[in-house]
């Protein structure tokens, strides 16, 4: 089973999201009765705080329980630079794509820390997930500005054809989704998912 999620933020508190270290708690427990050994879940970025010694044992700590093959599309607060928290993932990539199965369809995947307006394939079907943005206005701008290019390209004659599909992009920052890490078929079966509702 292939999962996805990011901005887990280990270590991190702040008000506006009400995170502290029992939201940590939170993450490994719905984490770990998710995912088995055998699955694999790619972290879109921004695992948690580093720096200090203990900030990174902390953060050590917290990615060593988790179960899975642990792959990570490195964020803006990745820094990695201390070996004990790189050994925590099998692979670490900026931007990777990847082939996933939701239902009986086969989609490609385009993964980025950052959300993305323009991405390969996204007029073919492949689709974009990302993180960074939170619960922010940001994140509203970006899907407004999304939609907008769908409905661009939706019109007659743009492209020279009909079919074009839609563009499909989406946030899988673990606070839109429970704190749990998600699959391609939960994402996509709440495809009209709204964040500011």
């Amino acid at each position: 089973m292939i999962y996805y999620t990011s901005d887990l933020h280990f270590g991190c508190q702040n008000k506006f999201e009400g995170r502290n270290l029992d939201t940590d708690k939170s993450i490994i427990r719905n984490w770990n009765n998710r995912v088995t050994n055998g699955d694999t879940v790619y972290i879109l970025g921004d695992i948690g705080k580093e720096g200090k010694n203990e900030e990174n044992e902390y953060l050590c700590q917290c990615l060593s329980v988790l179960k899975g093959r642990k792959v990570l599309i490195q964020g803006n607060h990745d820094k990695l630079q201390d070996l004990r928290i790189r050994q925590q993932f099998s692979e670490t990539y900026s931007y990777k794509e990847v082939v996933d199965v939701a239902g009986k369809k086969t989609y490609k995947v385009v993964l980025c820390h950052y959300p993305i307006m323009f991405w390969n394939g996204q007029h073919r079907g492949n689709i974009h997930l990302y993180g960074h943005l939170h619960c922010t206005d940001e994140e509203k701008v970006f899907q407004k500005q999304l939609e907008n290019v769908n409905n661009f390209f939706r019109e007659e004659g743009t492209k020279g054809r009909k079919d074009c599909p839609e563009a499909k992009a989406y946030n899988v920052g673990c606070m839109n989704w429970n704190y749990f890490p998600i699959t391609l078929k939960e994402i996509l079966e709440r495809r009209d998912h709204d964040i500011s509702k």
